[in-house]
């Protein structure tokens, strides 16, 4: 039975829209780390806390094709992760999984390969590892076959016990260069005291030519040390040559191995689903929930290069149910399934497109919750391609830990949302922000982070936008509609940063930035109203600081000639700005007014703000989300009117102002990258009520 989920997806770096859906964590702080990036690391990455919610992670070095371990566990000494290295004999690590037993000891299974160059074919055992006994044993827990460990799942039992699900195959001889592996399911355990493996399902006939359709499976247990394992297991059509993959269920609890289907494939030129895991997790009332990938195929059955769905499936109704919780461009790959103390559905997973231009694969590390009560998705790290081998896991905070790939730089990354700043705020993934302001009331004040918005261009820059103010339980002008210090960050797909900020206010305000996050700001200055921009910039692994000096006079020799329809921003002022695109000098646009918000100040000021932007319509970079112009509108209770105008933009900006409006604007000027804020005053003639 399927059950087709609507939802938005909700993403820290870019919005995706599939439909209509709660937001779901949007506001929670992510926090992504480099743990090891020495060689190529950090696929297979398999992820368990311990009691005390120290990170473990276990992990492929195909550099030097060895088993590694980390922990976050060393860090209270070293300040670092480093990492241990578990096994190193012969080609050993992949297809790893680790489990914590109740005494925080580690356990690992992986599989140990040796490839035969003669006859091309590889063969290899079930390998298990573990601290217990205060340093790294290794034991051989399987090797009767020719493939027997590969894509492995272990769990411990509460008595310590080993229980492992791995596939196992053995190769069809019948042709010297063609041979096919049959596969099975398998099942090990050392609660005998030693290992007892059996098998749990073997595959039917299957061509003589196809490729290897391994069994993908995990495995979780019940209070009474019962295995449930939920695996992928492929069929074939001797009649037509295609291939179908099934999701299947597996238990011992009834004291014998019981097999039920959750979810049957279509038919596909190649074996589907075989590059990605599923996942399985059990409730407090023992029901499975699983997460798994579908291929598509791009709706083809002899497609080359498919696309295909995050799915999920649960028998918590007493039957099993399934659903797509994503299906955009290509997602689902290498998930993996956690729940919460509520028993919320936790799960991560990459999501990818083919970048047409240069021939390969982009994506991105997405989570899932329906912690809410609905579906909601969110992209937690997009650096070029990301996010491969995924695992999660949930402390006992309900906050969620996640390990993977970065395939961009070969490093092994963890994120969480198990975030605590003391101060400052996480503006995007890994780039830190802060503002300190003088005030004479009370001194130095952190001031609070507004994000606005975000956007990603048609030349993949990604843009964010917000501001910071004063509390009002600092100063009584206090408000999140009196913005202090506008700020706009731009990452551009050359890889460089900038992060800019526009002092809108009069006491002097510190600005401070930290790019990738290390809890040492990098880069620090101070916004004053005669320094009324600073930029920290990043680029090549440095970072550097531009100040410019502003007097809030447009610079001689630029005339304004055209006249925009602008908008009426109260009463009697109208206020308009024209965009000179370096894309045609002879064709100006209009620029589109935002409006923000607006306030009242305890002894009587008025303040509007928001910014003007150029149309998506006009310019391939223009939205909504991409200020070009702010505003801040201060109408003091003196009577006096400043509006202010801060150029945040690339092109030329003129900016008009009409008070009162009387369809001629009185004061113009041209803001530019050289000469940022212009300032147009006026004296209020009387007594009017703002809109």
């Amino acid at each position: 039975m399927e059950a087709k989920t609507v939802l938005v997806k909700i993403i820290v770096a870019v919005i995706i829209v599939s439909a209509t859906v709660a937001n779901v964590h949007a506001g929670d702080t992510w926090l992504p780390r480099t743990v090891t990036s020495y060689g190529d690391v950090g696929q297979f990455s398999s992820l368990a806390l311990d009691a005390a919610g120290e990170v473990h992670i276990s992990y492929y070095d195909q550099t030097n094709g060895d088993l590694k371990y980390i922990t976050s566990a060393t860090a209270a000494v070293s300040g670092s992760w480093p990492p241990e290295t578990v096994d190193s004999y012969g080609e050993v690590g992949r297809y790893s999984d680790m489990a914590i037993d109740a005494s925080g000891n580690v356990h690992i299974s992986y599989y140990i390969g040796e490839y035969d160059n003669l006859t091309r074919r590889e063969t290899g055992e079930l390998r298990y590892a573990t601290n217990a006994s205060g340093s790294w044993v290794v034991q051989t827990v399987d090797s009767d076959g020719d493939l027997v460990g590969q894509y492995s799942a272990i769990a411990v039992d509460a008595s310590g016990k080993v229980h492992i699900s791995y596939c196992s195959s053995i190769h069809d001889y019948a042709d010297t260069y063609y041979y096919r592996p049959v596969a099975s399911l398998r099942y090990a355990s050392n609660v005998s005291g030693s290992w007892v493996t059996e098998k749990v399902e073997q595959e039917g006939e299957m061509d003589e030519y196809a490729p290897p359709t391994p069994i993908n499976s995990d495995i979780v247990l019940d209070a009474s040390a019962k295995a449930h394992i939920s695996y992928y297991f492929s069929r074939y059509d001797s009649e037509s040559h295609l291939y179908s993959g099934d999701l299947k269920y597996a238990t011992n609890a009834s004291g014998s191995w019981a097999v039920s289907v959750v979810e049957s494939g279509k038919m596909f030129s190649y074996p589907p689903i075989i590059t990605a895991d599923s996942s399985i997790a059990r409730d407090a009332s023992g029901k499975i929930h699983i997460s798994y990938y579908v291929t598509d195929y791009d709706d083809d059955p002899y497609s080359y290069r498919p696309e295909g769905n995050l799915r999920y499936a649960s028998n918590a109704s007493g039957k099993w149910v399934t659903e797509t919780l994503d299906d955009y461009q290509d997602a689902g790959q290498y998930s993996s399934i956690a729940l919460d103390s509520s028993d919320k559905v936790h799960i991560s997973y990459y999501s990818n497109t083919w970048d047409k231009n240069t021939y390969r694969y982009v994506g991105n590390l997405n989570y899932v919750t329906n912690a809410s009560g609905e579906w909601g998705i969110q992209t937690v790290d997009m650096h070029e391609n990301v996010g491969q081998y995924s695992a999660i896991a949930i402390d006992s905070s309900d906050k969620v830990h996640i390990s993977y790939y970065d395939g961009t730089n070969g490093d092994l990354r963890h994120i969480t949302n198990s975030v605590s700043l003391e101060n400052g705020y996480l503006a995007a993934s890994e780039l830190w922000i802060r503002a300190v302001i003088h005030t004479e009331e009370k001194g130095e004040v952190d001031a609070v982070w507004k994000k606005g918005g975000e956007e990603v261009t048609a030349a993949n820059d990604l843009v964010i936008w917000g501001y910071f103010y004063a509390s009002s339980n600092d100063v009584s002008w206090g408000s999140e509609n009196n913005p202090d210090l506008f700020v706009k960050i731009w990452f551009d797909h050359s890889g460089r940063l900038d992060v800019n900020f526009f002092h809108v206010s009069v006491p002097n305000i510190d600005v401070y930035s930290d790019y990738r996050y290390d809890g040492i700001p990098d880069e620090a200055g101070t916004t004053t109203t005669s320094k009324r921009y600073v930029k920290h910039y990043y680029q090549n692994g440095d970072s550097f600081i531009e100040v410019n000096t502003e007097d809030g006079i447009s610079p001689e020799g630029y005339s304004q000639n055209d006249r925009p329809v602008g908008d009426k921003v109260s009463n009697d002022l109208r206020i308009g700005a024209i965009i000179n695109l370096e894309e045609a000098r002879n064709d100006p646009i209009d620029a589109t007014w935002r409006f923000g918000g607006s306030e009242d100040t305890a002894r009587g000021d008025h303040v509007i703000w928001g910014y003007f932007y150029a149309s998506p319509h006009a310019v391939t970079w223009g939205s909504k989300n991409n200020p070009d112009l702010y505003v801040k509108i201060w109408f003091d209770v003196s009577g006096r009117i400043d509006v202010n105008y801060f150029h945040v933009s690339v092109p030329d900006i003129e900016v008009y102002t009409d008070y009162p409006d009387n369809g001629i604007y009185e004061q113009t000027g041209t803001t530019m990258e050289t000469d940022r804020y212009t300032k147009h005053e006026f004296q209020r003639q009387e007594v009017r009520q703002y809109q």
